[in-house]
Order: C-alpha cells, then sequence, then structure tokens
C-alpha cells in the first residue's frame, strides 16, 4: 500500500498514519534534517509525535543533521549526528514494523506513506548499516 500526502498538513496527516499505530513497543529508525524540521513545524507539533512514541515504548535510533552541534539526550532514543555539509540531508525518513515514511522537505513539501515488509526491512537494513558505521 502506498499513499500520497501533499504539503505541510499532509506530512502531519502521514505523521498520524505512521504513529498511530505504534502501540506494541519496537524500535523506530528515523534520519532527519533537525533544522529543517525546527523551521517547518512548531515544538508542539514535534513534541506530539515524540511524546506518542514514549508513551507506547517504541524506542528510536536516530540519524540527523544539525547545525548547532548534537542534540541532549533524550527518553530512550540513540543518536548519530551527521555532518550536513558532507551528507546533506533534505527528507525526514522514518522506518517502524512494516511502515516507511518519507517527508520531502524541499520546495514542494510533501509525504509518501509506504507499507510493506520488504521495503521497510530493506530501508531498516540500509539504515542500521549507516547507523553502525562510525
Amino acid at each position: 500500500m502506498v499513499k500520497y500526502f501533499e504539503g505541510r498538513e499532509g506530512i502531519l496527516s502521514s505523521l498520524e498514519e505512521f504513529y498511530g499505530e505504534t502501540k506494541e513497543g519496537g524500535e523506530v529508525c528515523i534520519i532527519y534534517p533537525r533544522d529543517t524540521m525546527a523551521e517547518l513545524f512548531l515544538p508542539e507539533e514535534r513534541k506530539k509525535y515524540h511524546d506518542i512514541r514514549v508513551k507506547n515504548n517504541v524506542s528510536a535510533k536516530t540519524i540527523y543533521t544539525q547545525t548547532k552541534g548534537p542534540e541532549p539526550e533524550g527518553v530512550n532514543v540513540d543518536r548519530k549526528i551527521l555532518d550536513g555539509g558532507k551528507y546533506p540531508i533534505s527528507c525526514d525518513i522514518a522506518i517502524y514494523n512494516d511502515k516507511v515514511k518519507i517527508s520531502i522537505l524541499g520546495k514542494h513539501v510533501s509525504s509518501i506513506f509506504i507499507r510493506s515488509k520488504d521495503f521497510a526491512e530493506t530501508m531498516k537494513s540500509l539504515f542500521t548499516a549507516v547507523f553502525d558505521s562510525k
């Protein structure tokens, strides 16, 4: 199954769909540009999905870029910062169980939600390979 969402509100809708089923624990893998996310979404919007993840005992591994240095430690999260100049990231990608959400944060803001065990496993393997290196 594939769904397409347009605009900023579309990304919020894709987040609702993605996090709406995180009730069984597990782990979410996320790649994102922290500065861009902070520009596009209010702190309370970002906090809402963080709180859903924590409430449902879903741990997180994140790979992110940020101009002002590493994020402080968080609740049940393992973070790795990348050099955004060397490895530019302009999408927010999240992988959980059989779900992958890809939000494009450039000129035409949109999101794609994919439910596919095969695709999610492949994306998680790529994520893990990058996360485990360094």
